[in-house]
């Protein structure tokens, strides 16, 4: 039998609330909806951090179009997004290998030049004369972050496509342990709290 302990339970607590943080304020019925079916897989911590990152929000953000997680889920929103050239309604979208993801084409001037101002600042002498080395569709791939390997990035279209499944490591900026935090939201202990 389980016996209730006040010190794990707050440190369950704040694994709990400090992940769903992290994945842009996920709902505890959302994040318990993501852990569920993936109970009963080999390898449940894995593949729930791919499903977390794989999420259609969660990529644009970790790619650099947009300044944060709400944003980008808001653009998703009004339709702004285009998986496999298809609208999504919902940033939750989970994508599968093999899924292209591009903008509007009504909306790509504007991310462009979002996307050129906020990595401006960012450009030192050596990395301004290699840009105008470099021919037109390679300009921002200089300034953004290192895309992760099941990511192909194409900045001068503003797309993507997965290659692989989502399967990398994340590092996290706060403790973690994904093992108590499946644990929690299967036999949901803390389901009163929320």
């Amino acid at each position: 039998t389980f016996k209730y302990n006040r010190i794990s339970y707050r440190n369950t607590l704040s694994i709990l609330l400090s992940i769903r943080r992290f994945y842009g304020d996920l709902s505890h019925k959302a994040f318990k909806r993501f852990c569920q079916p993936l109970v009963a897989l080999k390898n449940p911590p894995q593949k729930l951090i791919g499903a977390l990152e794989g999420r259609l929000d969660i990529s644009l953000y970790r790619l650099g179009f947009f300044h944060s997680i709400y944003y980008s889920r808001q653009s998703i929103l009004h339709n702004k997004v285009l998986v496999n050239g298809k609208k999504i309604g919902h940033g939750g979208f989970i994508l599968q290998k093999g899924d292209y993801v591009e903008f509007c084409p009504s909306q790509r001037s504007a991310i462009r030049a979002r996307l050129v101002a906020r990595y401006k600042r960012f450009r030192s002498f050596q990395v301004k004369l290699e840009r105008w080395r470099l021919s037109n569709r390679f300009k921002f791939e200089l300034h953004l972050q290192p895309t992760p390997k099941w990511v192909q990035t194409d900045y001068s279209n503003l797309s993507f496509i997965l290659s692989s499944d989502v399967c990398a490591p994340v590092m996290y900026p706060f403790r973690v342990d994904v093992d108590e935090a499946l644990w929690s939201s299967r036999y949901s202990y803390l389901w009163w709290f929320f």
